[in-house]
């Protein structure tokens, strides 16, 4: 009975992670370029139970309760990856990707990052920036200067005004984009999992286009509905175990009485 106990309150804390994830998805429904998170739990089929010890104030395994079989934690949350809708805007510094590309943006300090969320503008200095101020960089790994005559073709070319070519977006893809360190809402890092960048020339730029926020509000709606549930169970699990633990010490009182 105790370690039903242990198990309802784990299954209470998988659905915390989930309702905690679909709160922060359904926050950026309208954030530009934002990717959701889907929160990834690991199954374990023997888990020792841990308590705090008060006097030592170490983590120590409970002896008396033993190892928790089948429990399931939060192993990690991803970015879904699906394309967002593409949005019109007619805005010739808002830039869309169709593919699996991602803008290379570098921070003032020099820190890289990659990023689907094209509504630029530039700095006084006519640097095209996103809205955290990091620069935009071209294929070559320079800031790009922007003038409001360019225009930009599907490959990511950048034109002027007498259709010269002049450099090309940095467009970059990785072999598992999924593995992406997400950096605030829509910045990414890479991580040793995702890949190194590689220049994407099969992606499709559209200019004055941006692309939405991947989340489907109503899909998010009834993941929280159906977790809600399932917290309220486990909550039920818990009540009943502790009764039968109850009824159990109670009985075992009155038998030695």
């Amino acid at each position: 009975m105790v370690r039903g106990i242990y198990t309802g309150a784990m299954g209470m804390l998988v659905d915390m992670a989930r309702l905690d994830t679909i709160s922060n998805n359904l926050a950026n429904v309208d954030t530009i370029g934002y990717k959701k998170d889907t929160p990834v739990f690991k199954a374990y089929l023997n888990r020792n139970v841990y308590m705090m010890d008060r006097k030592s104030q170490t983590i120590k395994p409970v002896k008396f309760i033993g190892n928790l079989e089948q429990a399931v934690i939060l192993d990690e949350v991803r970015p879904a990856m699906v394309q967002g809708p593409i949005i019109h805007t007619g805005n010739k510094k808002d830039f869309a990707i169709d593919g699996l590309g991602f803008f290379v943006l570098r921070s003032p300090d020099g820190k890289l990052f990659y990023s689907r969320a094209g509504n630029f503008k530039t700095d006084n200095q006519n640097n095209l920036i996103d809205d955290n101020g990091n620069f935009v960089l071209d294929n070559e790994g320079n800031t790009v200067k922007w003038n409001e005559e360019y225009t930009v073709d599907e490959n990511g070319w950048v034109y002027d005004k007498q259709n010269k070519k002049l450099f090309r977006f940095g467009i970059v893809r990785f072999s598992d984009p999924s593995k992406l360190e997400k950096y605030g809402y829509k910045l990414f890092l890479q991580t040793q999992e995702s890949g190194i960048p590689v220049e994407d020339v099969d992606s499709k730029v559209m200019q004055g286009f941006i692309e939405g926020s991947n989340v489907n509000a109503l899909n998010e709606m009834i993941k929280m509905i159906s977790a809600m549930r399932h917290f309220e169970i486990a909550q039920r699990i818990i009540t009943t175990e502790d009764q039968l633990l109850d009824r159990a010490v109670n009985s075992v009182g009155n038998i030695r009485g």
